[in-house]
């Protein structure tokens, strides 16, 4: 079983990976016709978050409640540690609430739809065309994280991602790479420092500028 230390260790050095070397990697997997036990997210949790294709010198942590069907994002400056960014996807009113904040500027707030739907476990329905891609490690081999990698489509999202199982949980599994691409976005996200619990939970309340 891999320690916390490891499994943070282990991540932090995937976060050096190009985007190219993650592509790859998804691409390598070791493909089987056998579809493992759907897993599931914990019922909260978060994680620092890394866009690998985005141009902008910024960390996010994202936090994600499924009783509240709620997830949030703030995101900060890594020259200035600042927060400038918060964001609230509220999924059962299908609504993102986007606050920005600019050093000597009032902040500004967006409301914008939102017809993405909120996935917990692999068997969701409002998961289609789901495909397994097959199972592999990150990291040095004997020692690194088992993941399994799965294709599928969330409305009008192409989502590839690999889940790391979480040791004697049951079926509990955190993600640790996603590739999301839509009309209007192409990321390829890391997480980081995942945790099943939400430290802060004010991460869920609308951004001031936006009530």
């Amino acid at each position: 079983m891999l320690t916390l230390a490891a499994f943070t260790l282990l991540l932090a050095g995937a976060c050096a990976l190009s985007a190219n070397t993650v592509t790859t990697m998804m691409q390598d997997l070791k493909v089987s016709s056998k579809l493992p036990p759907p897993c599931c997210s914990p019922p909260t949790w978060q994680a620092e978050l890394v866009d690998l294709k985005s141009p902008y010198q910024v960390d996010s942590l994202i936090a994600v409640d499924y009783s509240k069907n709620m997830e949030g994002v703030i995101t900060t400056s890594r020259a200035t540690g600042q927060v400038i960014g918060r964001s609230l996807i509220d999924y059962s009113k299908h609504l993102i609430y986007e606050a920005v904040y600019v050093p000597d500027m009032a902040p500004t707030c967006k409301k914008v739809p939102f017809n993405m739907p909120l996935a917990r476990c692999m068997n969701d329905t409002t998961i289609t065309d789901l495909v397994y891609l097959g199972s592999s490690t990150l990291g040095m081999k004997g020692a690194g994280l088992n993941y399994d990698g799965y294709s599928f489509k969330a409305a009008d999202n192409e989502i590839s991602i690999a889940l790391v199982p979480i040791p004697n949980s049951g079926n509990l599994c955190y993600p640790v790479i996603e590739s999301l691409k839509n009309k209007q976005q192409d990321s390829i996200y890391i997480f980081l420092q995942a945790e099943s619990k939400v430290n802060d939970p004010t991460i869920f309340d609308v951004p001031a500028p936006c009530v």
